[in-house]
């Protein structure tokens, strides 16, 4: 579900983009009836660099051998 909901906002604006991604996951998860929780995280890879933005508790990053 995550996946498929960024395709079809048409959002350039940052804070607005995640205002609407969070209010459609949001209505999505009550729509089906859903206790579950769900984080977002950013992941941004640079320069050999990782960038973890989120409100999260635990992350494993698995790299390619």
């Amino acid at each position: 579900m995550p996946k498929n909901v960024r395709h079809k906002i048409n959002e350039t604006d940052t804070v607005k983009f995640l205002d609407v991604l969070n209010q459609t996951l949001d209505d999505n998860l009550q729509r089906i009836e859903s206790d579950r929780n769900m984080m977002l995280a950013i992941l941004d890879y640079a320069g050999g660099v990782l960038r973890l933005s989120g409100q999260h508790e635990e992350t494993i990053v698995r790299g390619a051998r």
